[in-house]
């Protein structure tokens, strides 16, 4: 008993000691979802010891600890050179993943592995120990493949575990089907080959040796039920892709990068840097070879997400929900890879031809003499325009669906009408509830909540309110099946009141001026506090929208969020196009998805008043060129912002803006005006004739768009499309693109700036406007003393350089007032010979009533190419179904052709459709070889030939 004392005493000094040593442990490894437990992890044999070769084994943490990192099984060694850079300390071991079990299982259509979990290291909660790999080899340059949850499978001789879990349902998938090819090509241009222990996949050219596309062996595969994690080496660092975001260069760097993506709202302040995510959602890249050979990958998942991109160079891609989904995209030309892209995704729609006009706008008006003083501005200043919009301005108390006279006069839009201008609308989702008698005060909401079409609570019965400008809000569920034909009546409805032509849907993301809900979202829901946070500009997935497990018809906000964007565009393109009697309607939309193209053109949201952003403006039309979206623009001069009244900046931006395929001025309230017409002198002149400009170039813009809808073409494109086989000289080049395959632009984006270095492509370029030098004139060659590199051109103030590629054929127009005056004037024919003049250019012009559905697929169109060579020019007509549709519709004439870089002189001999033509219809600058021809009159119906000689 005397020693009972003393060995109590004792055990309690124990015990306290292994809880002191005991403690810090506790506290690093209290963490939820975790698996903590010390693992024999075998590292030093591992080829990751190499630092470019790590993939993060603790993607939430930047520096866990050693203790930390082999409790979850993973290797940990310090990096070389300082502990406080990128480089992860706490790295994945080899060997670890998944296993193929048995043989493959050959399908009609491609084949399917089972897989099953070996040791893998355990990241955050109720990891998939079974999954099902099916292998699609659709086409003969398009590859799926499709890794998902398989819960118990009987497979010959092995039977799968399973868990006893009745609740259990298959993964979430994108509830948006792809587009599958008629049939399977019998032959590939590529080869995919697997490994079984671990699985991983290798996918090569066929025509190659060595390994140029992807390869999954570098890291582990992660399957978990709210995080999923592949990493796809690559051949080359040359990558594009990945968006929205504000980004100043076009190519990603590969060094230790992460770029996040999920729809958000955007502000102009806060996401200025760069890779912050912002309204649009698209897991797509292009990667380019060192032989200079193209491929694409696209990860068919919606869910909050970040890659990370690493100098190896490898792409990791890290998802918090559904399934590992890829379409991959073999090329081999970066165009081709876009083409391919599109044809699962869908090609995107033709725009009505208005819709490529000048738009004109500001967010408020104050009222209607101040709008109608607006639009009288630019008409006195001759200003050609198409399309006036207001943002929420003309609404009552902000009201989604109504209309305030006061603001906006129903009879300025009818005048507007009658002189064939359009006016737009903002609309955004957002159904106020506060009405104290909803049925006749507010119908919408009545309506929308009657029928069960709004986003609910996680009790899938409640509203699920958020907050927006006229207090507290309901949401459209845009989701529900008969949510289109909701959104169309109250739009006709507006539209009874208000004769409007356009929708821009906005705040679509969907937006929330507070986060989640006033009272806040549940954190103890696994969907509002996931264990993994994707690195995006927040850690609050709910920041600005609504909470995580709000409830739509097709599931949970969680894994839909990014998808509203894409059916509120598609809802809305289809009241647009009800209210035209099945016209074509022009709808833009901030928010998008994979696909949105279809229905909408995209604005790229606010924006500041800086060189910078006017720069990260051309990037964004760049990139939502290779998404599939043609129809792209920015506020052109800064959504806010001010500048003086004699802006340098303004004026270059118009310029850049007259090029690119929305053209739209917009600013923001309490920002001053920066339309044309609220400059005087030389300001407004330039900005009056870079608008003149753009009406010229309509017909060639519009034709490039029908090939983008018809062929999948990007209208918008860094050189290294069209002049890939240059190599490491065209990659980086993104100050300069591609307008079409024929145009390119080389806008001015440095304050003082009088000339522009421009990458000058290997190929024959003439010049497409005046530098005002002494000699040089408009259809002059270009020179360079070694084409392939950079050059100086003049850039007067007044001026943007552009140039026609040689070998091209483009049509322009006489401007008018607007697109309808414009469209009855007579066309000019633009024949850029190519260097060789042997060779042949070539050329085509697409031509319909410009607002019909689906005009090429009825045949209700017109088109003719253009072949021209040293010795006469050929114009074909190969469809003339419009006159058949609409034989009153009033045509524009051939009246002008310009040949450029014409190495001939045609003396007396020129005929037109065998007829001479008089020498005082056209002269010939020998000096600069340019050849017009003027005084014909041409339909665009019939065939018809020019000749530099006589006829045979």
């Amino acid at each position: 008993m005397a020693l009972k004392g003393p060995l109590i005493v004792g055990l309690c000094v124990l015990l306290g000691c292994l809880f002191l040593v005991m403690l810090p442990s506790m506290i690093v490894t209290a963490r939820p979802y975790s698996n903590w437990r010390f693992r024999e992890v075998q590292c030093e044999y591992s080829a990751q010891n190499e630092e470019n070769n790590r993939l993060d084994c603790f993607p939430e943490l930047k520096m866990p600890t050693e203790r930390e990192c082999q409790a979850r099984g993973c290797c940990y060694v310090d990096v070389t050179v300082n502990r406080e850079a990128v480089v992860p300390e706490c790295y994945l071991p080899r060997g670890v993943g998944y296993e193929v079990m048995g043989t493959k299982q050959v399908l009609t259509s491609g084949y399917e592995l089972y897989l099953q979990r070996i040791n893998t290291p355990r990241f955050f909660h109720r990891e998939a120990e079974n999954l099902v790999v099916h292998i699609d080899e659709q086409a003969e340059n398009r590859l799926h493949v499709k890794i998902s949850e398989y819960h118990y499978v009987n497979y010959q001789d092995w039977k799968f575990p399973v868990k006893m879990d009745r609740l259990w349902e298959p993964r979430y998938e994108v509830p948006i089907e792809v587009t599958r090819p008629a049939r399977q090509s019998a032959w590939k241009d590529y080869i995919f080959n697997y490994t079984t222990n671990p699985f991983t996949m290798q996918l090569t050219r066929r025509i190659s040796n060595r390994f140029n596309m992807i390869d999954t062996s570098l890291g582990a595969l992660v399957f978990e039920d709210q995080f999923l994690q592949i990493t796809m080496k690559l051949p080359n660092s040359v990558l594009y892709g990945f968006g929205e975001h504000k980004k100043t260069r076009l190519r990603h760097g590969m060094n230790w990068r992460t770029v996040g993506m999920f729809s958000a709202p955007g502000h102009v302040d806060d996401d200025q840097h760069e890779n912050a995510n912002l309204y649009g959602h698209h897991p797509f890249f292009m990667n380019i070879d060192d032989d200079g050979n193209a491929f694409g990958v696209y990860f068919h998942n919606s869910n909050a997400m970040d890659v990370h991109l690493t100098p190896m160079p490898a792409v990791t891609w890290r998802t918090t929900g559904g399934i590992l989904d890829f379409y991959i995209f073999t090329g081999p030309t970066p165009q081709q890879v876009i083409q391919q892209y599109q044809e699962v995704i869908g090609r995107p729609e033709i725009p009505p031809y208005w819709a490529l006009g000048l738009h004109l706008g500001m967010e408020s008006f104050q009222n209607a003499d101040a709008l109608e003083k607006f639009v009288d501005d630019n008409i006195k200043a001759g200003v050609p325009f198409d399309v006036v919009f207001s943002g929420m301005d003309y609404q009552n108390y902000y009201l989604t669906f109504t209309h305030n006279e006061e603001k906006v006069r129903k009879a300025f839009i009818e005048d507007l009408h009658s002189k064939y201008m359009k006016y737009a609308i903002h609309l955004t989702p957002a159904l106020s509830s506060h009405q104290p008698r909803a049925k006749f005060d507010y119908f919408p909401f009545y309506y929308a909540e009657k029928h069960g079409i709004l986003v609910n609570r996680s009790d899938k019965l409640t509203p699920a309110f958020g907050v927006s400008w006229h207090g507290e809000t309901a949401y459209m569920d845009f989701t529900h099946e008969f949510a289109k034909v909701h959104w169309a009546a109250f739009a006709q409805a507006l539209h009874d009141q208000l004769p409007f032509d356009g929708i821009i849907m906005t705040e679509n993301e969907p937006a929330n001026f507070v986060n989640g809900a006033r009272s806040g979202c549940d954190l103890e829901s696994k969907w509002n506090n996931p264990p993994y946070n994707a690195k995006l500009k927040t850690s609050m997935l709910f920041r600005e929208t609504l909470c995580m497990d709000s409830q739509m018809a097709k599931g949970i906000n969680y894994n839909l969020h990014s998808l509203y964007g894409h059916f509120s565009a598609e809802a809305s393109n289809y009241a647009g196009s009800l209210l035209k009697n099945n016209k074509r309607a022009m709808t833009l939309t901030r928010a998008s998805f994979a696909g949105t193209g279809q229905f909408a053109g995209h604005f790229l949201g606010r924006n500041k008043a800086t060189w910078e952003g006017m720069y990260q403006s051309m990037i964004g039309v760049d990139e939502f060129n290779m998404f599939g979206i043609p129809f792209t623009g920015a506020d052109i001069c800064g959504t806010t912002g001010e500048m003086s009244v004699d802006s340098e900046l303004c004026q270059r931006w118009m310029q850049l803006g007259a090029y690119q395929p929305l053209a739209r001025i917009f600013r923001a309230t309490n920002s001053s005006r920066m339309d044309p017409g609220a400059f005087t002198g030389s300001v407004l002149a330039n900005m009056r004739e870079m608008a003149r400009r753009r009406y010229r170039v309509l017909p060639y813009m519009y034709t490039q768009i029908y090939h983008a809808h018809v062929d999948g073409y990007a209208l918008v494109r860094a050189p290294f499309y069209d002049f890939n086989f240059d190599k490491l000289n065209v990659w980086d080049v993104d100050w300069e693109y591609m307008l079409g395959n024929s145009l390119l632009v080389a806008p001015v984006m440095e304050e003082g700036a009088r000339q522009v270095t421009l990458y000058h492509p290997d190929w024959r370029f003439y010049y497409f406007y005046d530098p005002q030098e002494a000699g040089i004139v408009v259809g002059s060659i270009l020179d360079s003393a070694s084409e392939g590199t950079n050059i100086t051109v003049s850039a007067p103030l007044n001026e943007i350089p552009i140039f026609i590629r040689g070998g091209y054929i483009i049509v322009t127009q006489e401007p008018g007032n607007n697109t309808y005056y414009s469209r009855m004037n007579p066309l000019e024919i633009w024949v850029a010979m190519p260097e060789n003049n042997e060779d042949i250019a070539r050329g085509d012009l697409f031509w319909d009533d410009g607002e019909t559905l689906n005009t090429y697929e009825r045949n209700i169109d017109i088109y003719m190419e253009f072949f021209a060579d040293l010795l006469k020019l050929e114009m074909l007509s190969q469809r003339i179904g419009l006159m058949e549709y609409n034989d009153k519709i009033i045509l524009p004439r051939i009246q002008k052709v310009t040949f450029v870089g014409l190495q001939k002189n045609p003396g007396n001999q020129l005929y037109v459709d065998n007829v001479q033509l008089g020498t005082e219809f056209f002269d010939y600058d020998v000096t600069n070889r340019v050849l017009e021809i003027r005084g014909i009159d041409l339909d665009i119906t019939s065939d018809h030939r020019i000749d530099l000689q006589a006829p045979n």
